[in-house]
């Protein structure tokens, strides 16, 4: 089952276990909701993607993606109509991450 964080900051008080804090701003909240608006994903099931993926020789490389389901394993930050879908492997990699 998904973790619903209401807050746009994950702190060390509201973060799951091991997550060290994801920030998101209000600038980047009010750009998600405009984009889940335009491509219509429901607040309620979908959100903005944020995960890592390995790259090859590149090393790690970030996703961002808009997703109009949940895993079972995502971490959800919700507020004001806008949501961020994290899930457990990508969340150790984005500790301290500011989405601005």
């Amino acid at each position: 089952m998904a973790t619903t964080i209401d807050s746009p900051v994950l702190t060390p008080d509201n973060a799951p276990a091991g997550s060290k804090g994801v920030q998101i701003t209000q600038r980047a909240l009010a750009k998600i909701r405009a984009a889940m608006a335009k491509e219509n994903v429901s607040p309620e099931e979908g959100g903005l993607r944020l995960g890592v993926s390995g790259g090859g020789c590149s090393g790690f490389q970030y996703v961002f993606c808009l997703d109009d389901t949940r895993g079972e394993d995502d971490l959800v930050i919700a507020r004001d109509g806008a949501q961020v879908l994290i899930d457990s492997v990508s969340l150790g990699f984005l500790k301290g991450a500011e989405i601005d």
